[in-house]
């Protein structure tokens, strides 16, 4: 079995290569679709919470991806 990843900057087309893909038959694994459900898993999503604050979640299905950039991408030098 071979395996092929698919790359590219934002907007580039990697969700319609994948599609295509898999309409051609072939297995297609989403990875960022499985690391956005990975923020829900209980201890993910504990540990999220203790390093970034409560703030990290807007509710129960959505994360704060503005807070959590701020807190990850902020420069406290």
């Amino acid at each position: 079995m071979r395996i092929i990843c698919i790359t590219g900057g934002i907007g580039s087309g990697k969700s319609t290569v994948a599609k295509i893909i898999q309409t051609l038959g072939y297995p297609v694994y989403y990875s960022d679709e499985k690391a956005k459900q990975m923020y829900f898993l209980t201890d993910v999503k504990n540990q999220i919470i203790q390093l970034l604050g409560k703030d990290a979640y807007l509710n129960d299905k959505q994360i704060n991806k503005n807070y959590i950039a701020s807190k990850i991408f902020s420069d406290e030098s």
